[in-house]
């Protein structure tokens, strides 16, 4: 009789254990979120779109770099405009806007603004109608609810932009995301 109590209650904590398992594996699994790029919304901007490539992307975390809330959109047209944004970037960035050929292209630096880290910045596609460039990109955030970051960063993306066409004009730079302008700036482009 004692060995088929203890296997019966064998049994009975085996399965609670490997209950408790699988609730805590489900449980997990809710509670971890990871960074799934945001559907593109359905908006397409006017314009030819301009070939570009990533200088660099990613998320500064010192309260030396761009710390608004706000999105915002810089764009660096000569060598003597990197001034304007030297403050927010790392040598090794400097650098690699002092190598561009500035005849050909031009920087744009899309920031989403400051907030927890769990979130990233992508440009998606830059078009240029007329004397309106627009940027499109979209800001990834973490699902409501999903448990969030506590570190404070900067998510950025920056661009170098071919300049298809005749430029020497003053141009209107949007930056839309899901749609909607939520930052602008006019500069003029030699």
């Amino acid at each position: 009789m004692q060995v088929r109590a203890c296997s019966w209650i064998g049994r009975i904590f085996f399965a609670c254990v490997l209950g408790l398992a699988a609730l805590l594996v489900a449980g997990c699994q809710g509670s971890v979120w990871q960074m799934i790029p945001t559907p593109l919304p359905t908006f397409t901007p006017e314009g030819a779109s301009l070939p570009m490539a990533t200088i660099r992307q990613g998320l500064f975390f010192s309260e030396q770099y761009y710390t608004a809330k706000q999105p915002a959109i810089v764009v660096v047209a000569r060598p003597e405009e990197i001034v304007q944004i030297e403050q927010w970037l790392d040598d090794e960035i400097l650098a690699g806007l002092k190598s561009i050929d500035y005849e050909k292209q031009l920087v744009i630096v899309v920031f989403q603004g400051a907030g927890p880290s769990d979130r990233n910045a992508e440009v998606k596609v830059v078009a240029r109608s007329g004397s309106i460039v627009t940027v499109v990109a979209y800001f990834n955030e973490p699902p409501k609810g999903a448990p969030r970051e506590l570190t404070l960063a900067s998510p950025y993306h920056i661009v170098a932009v071919e300049k298809v066409g005749e430029w020497d004009a003053t141009f209107t730079f949007r930056l839309v995301v899901q749609g909607e302008v939520v930052a602008e700036t006019t500069q003029f482009v030699p």
